[in-house]
């Protein structure tokens, strides 16, 4: 973490599944972050996670860990994040969370609600090497054969980034 804060990198996702140990790792991750300066925000695997029965489950997640010190945060809700997950009920999360939650879900284009979510992640990134920023001024997501374009809606987009001399490994589980 001192080494990507170093490089202007102010926040990690920890990517989660539903491992018996996710919630001990959590903790040293968060803990972590806050020693060093840094913020976290959990996202949501949902290549493990059940995204169509789990929407209780996930915000009591997201509630559990909202208040720790390293706990992103974008305009003073509690960033939370997703790979896959389309038919996670985003209503019902939030209300189990019982806390404002930025959720910015890594969707695919063209089969999601993009209606109920505050912005979007984008996973696919992750396997550029050469992604400048951590944050791209975008709008709301519409879709093309390429994938996410822009409409008129202002919305903020994610993007992973990663330092050019890293070696990064990429892989899609489903």
């Amino acid at each position: 973490m001192i080494r990507a804060k170093a490089m202007g990198i102010d926040a990690f996702a920890l990517n989660i599944g539903t491992d018996s140990y996710t919630d001990r790792q959590l903790g040293f991750a968060y803990d972590s972050a806050a020693k060093n300066g840094m913020q976290v925000f959990i996202s949501f695997d949902f290549a493990w996670w059940n995204a169509a029965g789990s929407a209780t489950a996930v915000g009591q997640k997201i509630a559990a860990y909202a208040s720790k010190p390293a706990q992103l945060k974008i305009a003073g809700k509690v960033f939370a994040s997703s790979f896959l997950g389309d038919a996670l009920d985003v209503a019902a999360m939030r209300r189990a969370a019982g806390v404002d939650v930025y959720w910015a879900p890594n969707y695919f284009p063209g089969q999601s609600d993009v209606s109920k979510i505050d912005g979007a992640l984008s996973w696919m990134v992750s396997c550029r090497p050469h992604s400048l920023s951590l944050w791209v001024e975008t709008s709301t997501l519409t879709t093309s054969r390429r994938g996410p374009t822009t409409a008129q809606t202002a919305r903020q987009l994610p993007v992973p980034t990663f330092p050019s001399n890293t070696m990064m490994r990429c892989t899609h589980h489903g």
